[in-house]
C-alpha cells in the first residue's frame, strides 16, 4: 500500500469521515511518527498540522474507553511500525472493513464540547438551539431529524425545541429520557452532582427512566432527581433562575457544596475544596457573576459563611 492511501485516510480523518478501524490507522500512524521522532515532509501536502491535533485532541475527549498511550518496544524500528500500520491499511481497503455502512451509526455521532467557562450556542439540523454550559458535551446522532430527534447530553444545557408533532424532540441524560414537543427548558447533570435537574420555561415535557414516567413538566417545575436512590422530587421556580448562566450569572438557591463548587469550576476553572463539615453540609444561596474575579467571588462567599479560604494552584481550600 503506498503512501497515496494513507494521505487519502490522513484526509477522511480531518474531514472527520473516516471509520473506527481507519481512525484506529491514522492515530497509531501519527503516534508513531511523534514517539520515533520521524520527519512528515512526505505527508506535508495531506496534513494541516493543527486541524489534524484539533481533531486528536476531539477523538480523545470524546472517547469513553481512556486512551493508553502506546509505547513500542524499543526494539520495533520505525520501519516495522510503518509496515505494520501500510498493511493495516491494505486490509483495509481489501476487506472493506472501513465501510461506513458496517460501522456502529453511533461512531459517526457528532460531538460538541465545552471548556472551563465556554458556553456555546448550537443550532440543530431541525432548528432548535442549543444553549452548552462549561464543561459539557452534547452528542448529536447522523440520523437526527430522519429517523429520530435524539441527543445525548453529559452536564448541562438551556433547549429552544422546534415543534414537530410527528417526531418528538427525545435528551438522554443519565438514566433519563426528556421528551418533548416543542419547549423551552434547561438540563444539568454533571458527574460531580449526585442529582440530575430539569426546569421548565415554557410547553411540556415528559421525563422517564427505564422504570416508570416521573412526571409531566409544565412551565416553571423544576425536578429534582436522585441518581442514587432513583427517586425524584418535583418543586416550582422563578422561569430565569436556573438558565441565568447563559448570560454570566449563577444563581444558586439552596444549593448542596458539589453544585456550588461545580459553579467555580465552571466559572474559574478551580476546584473548591473542604474538610469542614459544616460547609459541606451547608446549602448556599450566592450569586456567582463573571464580571468578578474569583478571588472576589470567594472573599464575598467566605465572608457570608464566616470562613476563610487559601489557594494551592487550581485548589480552594475553605477552612
Amino acid at each position: 500500500m503506498d503512501q497515496e492511501h494513507l494521505k487519502h485516510l490522513i484526509k477522511k480523518y480531518e474531514a472527520g469521515t473516516a471509520s473506527a478501524a481507519e481512525r484506529y490507522v491514522v492515530e497509531r500512524w501519527y503516534e508513531s511518527l511523534l514517539q520515533e521522532g520521524t520527519e512528515m515532509d512526505h505527508f506535508a501536502d495531506a496534513i494541516d498540522h493543527k486541524a489534524f491535533q484539533e481533531q486528536l485532541v476531539r477523538r480523545a475527549l470524546q472517547s469513553t474507553i481512556p486512551i493508553k498511550r502506546w509505547r513500542p518496544y524499543k526494539w520495533i524500528s520505525a520501519a516495522a511500525v510503518m509496515l505494520f500500520l501500510i498493511s493495516a491499511i491494505g486490509m483495509l481497503y481489501r476487506y472493506g472493513a472501513g465501510n461506513p455502512k458496517d460501522e456502529d451509526p453511533l461512531m459517526r455521532s457528532h460531538s460538541v464540547s465545552t471548556g472551563v467557562r465556554e458556553v456555546k450556542q448550537v443550532t440543530l439540523p431541525d432548528s432548535s438551539v442549543v444553549y452548552l454550559n462549561a464543561n459539557s458535551i452534547l452528542t448529536i446522532p447522523p440520523d437526527f431529524n430522519h429517523a429520530n430527534r435524539d441527543i445525548t447530553l453529559m452536564g448541562e444545557a438551556y433547549f429552544e425545541v422546534r415543534k414537530n408533532p410527528q417526531l418528538p424532540f427525545n435528551v438522554h441524560v443519565g438514566q433519563l429520557a426528556i421528551q418533548v414537543l416543542g419547549t423551552t427548558f434547561n438540563i444539568q447533570d454533571y458527574e460531580a452532582i449526585d442529582h440530575i435537574s430539569i426546569t421548565v420555561e415554557s410547553g411540556q415535557v415528559r421525563v422517564s427512566n427505564p422504570a416508570e414516567v416521573l412526571g409531566l413538566l409544565n412551565g416553571r417545575d423544576h425536578l429534582v432527581y436522585d441518581k442514587k436512590s432513583s427517586t425524584a422530587s418535583l418543586s416550582t421556580v422563578p422561569s430565569d433562575v436556573r438558565s441565568s448562566w447563559r448570560n454570566g450569572t449563577v444563581v444558586l438557591d439552596g444549593a448542596n457544596f458539589d453544585e456550588l463548587a461545580q459553579a467555580y469550576y465552571n466559572t474559574y476553572g478551580v476546584h473548591l475544596l473542604s474538610k469542614d463539615l459544616k460547609v459541606r453540609q451547608n446549602h448556599y444561596h450566592f450569586t456567582i457573576r463573571t464580571t468578578r474575579t474569583v478571588d472576589q467571588a470567594m472573599e464575598q462567599l467566605c465572608e457570608m459563611i464566616n470562613k476563610r479560604y487559601r489557594k494551592e494552584g487550581n485548589r480552594i481550600h475553605i477552612y
